[in-house]
């Protein structure tokens, strides 16, 4: 290659470089409420139009959701599919006796909780017959899903339990809590819990099973929800006031990056290397929206407002993915900012 091609070729490759870095070197711009964040790459991209599913999951090149079952059947419960490399959508499974809510996802199955049949059961990614990994009585009030390499983590009215992805003996890792989300590291299994009796609560036990470690209990917590954890945090939102908060995994000092607003809820919740990502509104239809804030505290960006419906929030590599009213959806965030600690994904 003649010296001059070499200059040509080096140029080239820096303004390619400096155009993929340089909107993540702007960042986003301190906004008021009801307005959306400056600084990203894209708008939302709308993934399906199937309004308001139930739960989103992540798992290979699809992004999957749920649909729970409706009164006389209208919609009937479903899980379905989205290629993200195709865009072709799949109907997995579609029935009047099938009400599937929380989902959970690898990269050759996806997981979810039947409420009719009191099942946890899976379907290959591309397709295929439903396979029951357990099915017991009280399993309606199952609430949560997570997944690892080797098992499915659910919580029903009995406790956090694990099973084999492939089927087998259930082991139950906590008897007797009644755990609301969950969320996994290497090691423990985390969960939020609130009853109409006793403490909220935000605990953890170890993926082996053993005695129950109460990370916070009490106090100020008001009904926490959604859970999420990176290598030395908790994170959860609450259903009442509206805030997010995070303690160290061991306990200790309770930090609000988001603290208490009047009349708001917040739900679903993910986590990223810098930021967290959390669904949030009132009751009032148009007000739910997508939100970010750094980890530490700091401004909060309002990614997508005026929703209705909001949740399901997944993160990848590249995207923050949600359900809502007008569908499933994708945002792109920038790449390699997400905290991976079980199953890489794909965009």
């Amino acid at each position: 290659m003649s010296v001059l091609k070499r200059i040509a070729k080096l140029l080239l490759m820096t303004l390619v470089l400096c155009l993929l870095v340089l909107p993540f070197l702007v960042g986003s711009v301190p906004i008021s409420t009801g307005q959306a964040a400056t600084g990203l790459l894209a708008t939302p991209e709308n993934l399906s139009t199937d309004p308001y599913p139930f739960d989103v999951a992540l798992g290979g090149r699809y992004v999957f959701w749920t649909k729970t079952l409706g009164e006389f059947c209208s919609p009937p419960g479903s899980v379905k599919s989205v290629n993200l490399t195709t865009r072709a959508q799949n109907t997995l499974i579609e029935d009047c006796d099938l009400s599937a809510a929380n989902v959970v996802a690898d990269e050759s199955h996806v997981f979810y909780a039947d409420w009719v049949a009191d099942a946890v059961k899976r379907i290959p990614a591309a397709g295929g017959a439903p396979t029951t990994l357990v099915s017991a009585a009280g399993l309606i009030y199952h609430r949560a899903l997570a997944v690892d390499d080797t098992y499915v983590y659910f919580g029903d009215n009995a406790g956090v339990n694990r099973v084999p992805k492939a089927g087998g003996p259930v082991l139950a890792l906590a008897p007797g809590y009644d755990s609301h989300e969950l969320a996994l590291d290497g090691s423990h299994v985390y969960w939020t819990e609130w009853t109409v009796v006793g403490d909220d609560a935000i605990r953890r036990v170890a993926k082996t099973g053993g005695d129950v470690e109460t990370i916070l209990s009490g106090g100020t917590l008001a009904n926490p929800m959604g859970v999420a954890v990176d290598e030395s945090y908790v994170y959860w939102t609450e259903g009442d006031g509206g805030r997010v908060r995070m303690v160290a995994k061991t306990g200790g000092t309770v930090q609000d990056p988001v603290p208490a607003q009047v009349d708001h809820w917040a739900g679903s919740i993910a986590v990223s290397h810098e930021h967290v990502y959390w669904a949030d509104g009132t009751s009032t239809p148009g007000t739910h929206r997508l939100r970010r804030v750094p980890k530490g505290g700091g401004s909060i960006d309002n990614l997508v407002p005026g929703l209705s419906g909001l949740g399901g929030v997944n993160i990848s590599a590249k995207f923050v993915h949600w359900g809502d009213s007008g569908g499933v959806w994708r945002l792109q965030i920038g790449p390699f900012q997400v905290y991976l600690p079980l199953i890489a994904r794909r965009d």
